[in-house]
This record gives C-alpha cells, sequence and structure tokens, in this order.
C-alpha cells in the first residue's frame, strides 16, 4: 500500500484512472509469476492554504503587498506557491489612516508657558503644531491660546474719621476673588490696621495681593494747639506730641519757623499771625490745625518818661522807638494848661528836642497822646507824660 497527496484542483492517475479526491484505490491483478497481487493506493487531497493579514498605512503614503506597491485602501487576494506544499491564498486588507485634524483652546496663566510639540507658546494668538499620531501618522493641532493678564489690585481707602479701611476691587472676567475673612464681595471693609488678603483664581491661575496697613490714629489722640498771647519781640517755642516714627509735620507760613518740618521748632514774627500745621500719619490721615499769635506790642514800644535836651552824655531827645513792621501815625505832646507843643504823623522814629516853634521849653511835665499802627493794621492808642528837665 502506499500513499499518495495532491492539491485541491489537481488529480492523479491511480490504476489507469485519473482521481482527484480523497480515497484509498484498490486493484486486483495477476503477476509475471501467475500469482494473483492487490494494488492498494491511499490518496489525500490537501486544501489549499489561506493567510489573512490586515495592514494600515496613512493617506499618502504606499506599502508591498506580495510584490505590489499599493497606495489605497482595499482588499488584495494572492496566490503564492509555497514550496513541499500546496498553494498559499493570500488575503490582505489595506486600511487607510487618515490625517487628523484637533484643535483646542488653552488659557495660560499670566506668569506661565506651555510645550506642544516643539513650540513653546507663552502668548495669546492661534498656533499650528504637526505632531504624530498614536498610529504613526502625521496630525495637525491647531491651539487657540488665551494668555491671562493679572487683575488689578484692589483700590485702598481710608476715612479718618470713620477709622476704617475699604478696598474696592472692580471685577475683571474671568477673575474670581476671595478676601481674607472668606467673603467674595468687591468690596471690603476693615476697621483700623493690620494684615488683610485678596486672593484672585481662575482656572487654576492664582495671585495674592497682602496688605500690611497701620493703625489708623484716633481724633481723640489729636493734640490741639490754642491761641497763643506773645509779649514784646520774643520768639514763641511750639511743640506738637506725636510719635515722630509715624507722623510728619509742617508749619507754614514759610520762613517764620526755626525747623518747619519739626514737632519742636520756634516761631519768629513781628505781628499777629495765622499759624497753620499739617500734621499727616502714615496711614494717609491729615488733620490740619489753625491758630493765632497774639502780640502784645506795648511791650515793644519804648516811649520816655523823662529826657534831657541839654544833656552830652545822651538821652537828651524824647524818641519813640517802636517794632519792625509798626509805625506812629500821629504824636501830640500838650503842656500842663492843654497847649499843643509838638504835633507829628507818619514817622516810624518820633524825636522832639523840647523846643515849640524853634524856642526851648521851659522844665516841666508834659502829656503825650501816641497813635500805633502795627503791621496787622491793628490800632493802638498810647497815652502818658513825659517830664522835661534842663
Amino acid at each position: 500500500m502506499r500513499s499518495v497527496s495532491i492539491c485541491v484542483g489537481d488529480s492523479i492517475q491511480i490504476h489507469n484512472a485519473w482521481q482527484h479526491q480523497t480515497g484509498t484505490y484498490t486493484e486486483t491483478f495477476i503477476n509475471s509469476q501467475g500469482c494473483d497481487s492487490t494494488s492498494v493506493v491511499m490518496l489525500s487531497v490537501a486544501p489549499f492554504l489561506f493567510e489573512d493579514n490586515s495592514l494600515s498605512i496613512c493617506n499618502g503614503d504606499s506599502i508591498i503587498v506580495n510584490g505590489q506597491m499599493v497606495y489605497t485602501a482595499g482588499l488584495y487576494v494572492d496566490t503564492i506557491d509555497v514550496v513541499g506544499s500546496c498553494q498559499k491564498i493570500l488575503t490582505t486588507q489595506v486600511t487607510l489612516i487618515e490625517r487628523v485634524e484637533e484643535s483646542m483652546l488653552l488659557t495660560l496663566c499670566p506668569d506661565s508657558s506651555v510645550t506642544v510639540g516643539n513650540l513653546v507658546i507663552d502668548e495669546s494668538g492661534t498656533f499650528t503644531v504637526d505632531l504624530t499620531s498614536q498610529a504613526g501618522c502625521d496630525s495637525i493641532l491647531t491651539i487657540v491660546a488665551n494668555k491671562l493678564l493679572w487683575p488689578q489690585p484692589p483700590i485702598i481707602t481710608i476715612s479718618c474719621q470713620d477709622e476704617e479701611y475699604t478696598a474696592t476691587w472692580t471685577a475683571q472676567a474671568p477673575w474670581n476673588i476671595e478676601w481674607s475673612d472668606g467673603s467674595t464681595d468687591t468690596i471690603f471693609r476693615q476697621e483700623e490696621g493690620g494684615t488683610f488678603t485678596m486672593r484672585s483664581y481662575t482656572d487654576g491661575c492664582e495671585k495674592v495681593f497682602e496688605y500690611e496697613l497701620p493703625q489708623i490714629p484716633k481724633l481723640s489722640d489729636i493734640p490741639q494747639l490754642g491761641d497763643q498771647l506773645v509779649k514784646g519781640s520774643a520768639s514763641l517755642p511750639l511743640s506738637v506730641d506725636l510719635d515722630e516714627t509715624s507722623w510728619t509735620i509742617a508749619w507754614s507760613p514759610e520762613g517764620l519757623f526755626s525747623c518747619a518740618t519739626c514737632f519742636d521748632t520756634e516761631v519768629t514774627t513781628d505781628t499777629g499771625t495765622t499759624i497753620t500745621v499739617l500734621m499727616t500719619h502714615e496711614s494717609g490721615c491729615s488733620f490740619e490745625q489753625q491758630f493765632r499769635i497774639i502780640r502784645d506790642l506795648k511791650s515793644d514800644i519804648s516811649i520816655p518818661n523823662i529826657f534831657n535836651p541839654t544833656s552830652t552824655g545822651g538821652n537828651n531827645l524824647w524818641i519813640v522807638t517802636l517794632p519792625t513792621g509798626s509805625l506812629v501815625s500821629e504824636v501830640h505832646i500838650y503842656d500842663r494848661w492843654g497847649n499843643q507843643v509838638f504835633t507829628s504823623k507818619n514817622e516810624n522814629q518820633m524825636m522832639w528836642d523840647g523846643t515849640y516853634q524853634g524856642k526851648e521849653l521851659s522844665s516841666g511835665v508834659y502829656v503825650y497822646h501816641v497813635k500805633v499802627i502795627d503791621g496787622d493794621g491793628k490800632i493802638s492808642m498810647l497815652y502818658g507824660d513825659v517830664t522835661l528837665v534842663r
């Protein structure tokens, strides 16, 4: 018995007959010695070999399928000879992968950037990036980037009268805020001083504004300055009892003070003057006060009560001496009977030599009337007597 194998579609001659189906074929015949002999042939028909493949290529690329350059999608069937075996039917399914085009919106924090592929994006705009998809094909990613600007800080005002700070924030999309007390209103109030914060946030971005506010001075702690009476032409010391590390001070009018920005200073003026002092606290609160310097000018006016016209050692003239800025408007001198023996007007220094109409007057007591106008235009009338001796 012998075995024979053929491929499907083929045939073979067995016992003088063509066979193409699997089976056992038997033939009896008489051999050369005259004996019966039986021939048995087992025929097996082998089927074709089949192989299925699936391939993917990027649109625009090509691939070789069984020696053929393929550019398009489709089902490609080929029959190939296999050494020592039947033919193989090779089926290849080719699929095209289209180019991927995608877009995305990107929000950037003001102090950030992002890298996509080889592109660094750190500003607003539209950007196109060539990438490789998971399948290994080219893809295009269009990015619309919006880089945010930090929100403006709150505006802080102070009410010195109410002893309160107010922080006001103008809403700015897309930012949200939260104050240090957890509130989210656009207005925040804080009494006195201290620390507070405003946290602004959106889309993973955050900025914190922090403020350290000085204590607001109480109105009851501000020293009060009243009018000052000064005799003569002496300078007047002035002092304001405030903490020099938290306050500044400014005296006016200019030119009258030994130090116009000192807490302890001296003012010198020949006339009655309105003084202004501006006290400014580090919180921004300012307090202005005004007071008057009132001068007793009579103490600066010198009028002799005795003189000797014949003296050679001085004191030979009766002289009215005034402070700077004042003048004698009128002077009248009378004898004991009421006769006017001397008169003068509008002279800064009045002098009488003890004569009347060029003639020497006799010794005696005389009465004077002096009208003085100071630098403020205030009029004073001075009366007294003077003794003339010879």
